[in-house]
């Protein structure tokens, strides 16, 4: 295997193990969302794919000052796909239980 496979395998197995610890992504997203817009007294809520996104940004952070470490490189494909997830989600509650996961773009 390469290494992009070896991280994404990586990636997909502590994805499983969090799960297994913190429960299903869209809870756990959820969760902190409201966690942060009652932290930072939002004038809107946090959407949980937001999460993804910030969390993203504080593992790019990271790379800054510490470019090859493994982890970090680790978690930002996890959270890629756990907020691809969450967007998923949401799509399916605003469709009334209907999703659009072709990947085609969205607005």
């Amino acid at each position: 295997m390469s290494e992009k496979t070896d991280l994404l395998t990586e990636a997909i197995k502590t994805i499983s193990q969090r799960g297994d610890s913190y429960g299903e992504v869209a809870a756990d997203f959820s969760r902190i969302a409201k966690l942060w817009s009652s932290l930072y007294n939002a004038d809107r809520d946090y959407e949980p794919h937001e999460v993804a996104m910030h969390m993203i940004c504080v593992k790019l952070s990271r790379l800054v000052e510490s470019p090859g470490l493994r982890d970090n490189w680790l978690d930002i494909a996890g959270y890629a796909a756990c907020g691809w997830e969450a967007i998923v989600q949401l799509e399916k509650e605003r469709m009334g239980g209907r999703s659009n996961e072709d990947g085609g773009q969205r607005d």
